[in-house]
């Protein structure tokens, strides 16, 4: 008896996208790997982990090419380091698509990512000390690796700052909803139209009005949360929001130059130009990408500024509840 298989749509796939990405990621390697996922999902049943291997294949024929230091080779090796990149989006698309991803893969597709770029870090230095005969190209590979692993270093560290600031300011006002139940309701009330955009005519049966008001409460909570960490960047920079919300509409994230781009820009672009151009490559868009992460940094200093704010507001409307209440 033959095994119903499930067809995949389009939109499936572009469901399974990230919200947001690097333009790099969403001009030009999205319209083609959204459409290689489509084929793959419903006409094969290759594994994600399988595709992992051929973007680390990939990368180790360019790192193959870039080693010789020739023109034409740098340029193969380029075509090389970009089809891995494709690759390498391809296998998590097709992961979260079919739903067969594994814990396993998740680590095997970071530590090839990491493999391919040191091997091909060196293999560009190696080939452009041959090509030149300038051995202080040899160099070049720490720069790029370095550049890289601060970079990388830095993102974690940062999203782990601001869940920590998150789950803080969530459960202290979770703690003043407990004890102040009343006045977070009549917040819900005041806002509670304009966040689910359905009108609260008390229709329904009890069990569904309490769920109701729990989510809205949830996103109450949420907003205030966005306020209190996100509010001194709306304040000092209006136009950033308005930037923001133009380039998410297209799922591209602020941050312009990031790893995505730094990394197609030393493997890709710079091999294209000939191997003079690699070294001026690495350090204009090692650079750029320094500056985006200070702008990041930057930009997680106010957070938490604001966040300390927020919390003495809320740790001193939490002592006026609790006096108000000794009082009654």
């Amino acid at each position: 008896m033959l095994a119903l298989m499930t067809t995949y749509s389009p939109a499936d796939v572009r469901a399974v996208c990230k919200p947001r990405d690097a333009w790099w990621t969403v001009l030009l390697v999205d319209p083609i790997a959204c459409r290689l996922v489509l084929f793959l999902a419903n006409r094969t049943s290759v594994t994600p982990n399988q595709i992992t291997a051929v973007a680390f294949l990939m990368g180790m024929c360019a790192a193959a090419c870039f080693a010789t230091g020739e023109r034409g080779y740098l340029a193969l090796g380029a075509l090389f380091f970009h089809l891995g990149f494709i690759a390498d989006c391809v296998d998590g698309k097709l992961a979260r698509v079919k739903g067969n991803g594994t814990v396993f893969g998740l680590w095997l597709d970071f530590i090839l990512d990491q493999v391919r770029l040191v091997v091909c870090s060196f293999a560009l230095a190696f080939g452009l000390v041959h090509s030149t005969g300038r051995p202080e190209m040899a160099y070049l590979a720490g720069v790029i690796i370095a550049l890289d692993l601060a970079r990388y270093l830095n993102g974690p560290q940062m999203a782990k700052v601001r869940r920590t600031m998150r789950y803080r300011l969530m459960k202290a006002m979770s703690e003043i909803g407990k004890e102040d139940r009343g006045g977070l309701d009549r917040s819900v009330a005041g806002i509670g139209h304009d966040i689910t955009g359905e009108p609260d005519d008390g229709g329904g049966d009890a069990a569904e009005g309490k769920q109701r008001k729990g989510r809205i409460r949830r996103r109450v909570r949420k907003r205030a949360v966005h306020r209190g960490i996100h509010g001194g960047i709306a304040a000092r920079f209006p136009w950033y929001h308005r930037v923001r919300e133009r380039l998410l509409a297209h799922r591209i994230r602020t941050h312009l130059i990031s790893g995505i781009e730094y990394q197609m820009a030393v493997f890709v672009v710079a091999p294209l130009m000939g191997p003079t151009a690699v070294p001026y490559m690495v350090g204009a868009f090692g650079t750029l990408l320094m500056f985006f992460e200070s702008l990041l940094v930057y930009k997680l200093w106010i957070s938490t500024r604001d966040f300390g704010k927020e919390m003495r507001r809320l740790e001193a409307q939490r002592r006026s509840r609790a006096e108000e209440q000794l009082v009654r």
